[in-house]
């Protein structure tokens, strides 16, 4: 599983589902809670390699239509080793 945010209240807990493909695609379970929002869905991620640590996303209730949460969240320095540490777990699995 990948964490990004604070467990006490913004964060993204992704679960891919998929091995990173050869061009940084990977599909994964996505569990979204964002202040008195939360839902679950499943999406395909495409990698940007740039050291960003700003979360951003739209997430549809059904590929591309209905119902959408569109997100956006900043997390400190704090919290990118533990990002790196669950990047590096998942690609070794």
């Amino acid at each position: 599983m990948i964490a990004l945010g604070n467990n006490g209240s913004s964060n993204i807990q992704i679960s891919p589902t998929s091995k990173i493909s050869s061009k940084d695609w990977f599909q994964a379970d996505i569990e979204i809670k964002v202040n008195c929002f939360s839902g679950k869905i499943n999406a395909f991620f495409e990698s940007d390699n740039l050291g960003h640590i700003r979360v951003e996303g739209h997430a549809y209730e059904q590929a591309c239509y209905g119902n959408c949460l569109n997100f956006q969240f900043e997390l400190d320095q704090t919290y990118l080793l533990e990002l790196i540490d669950s990047l590096k777990n998942h690609v070794r699995n």
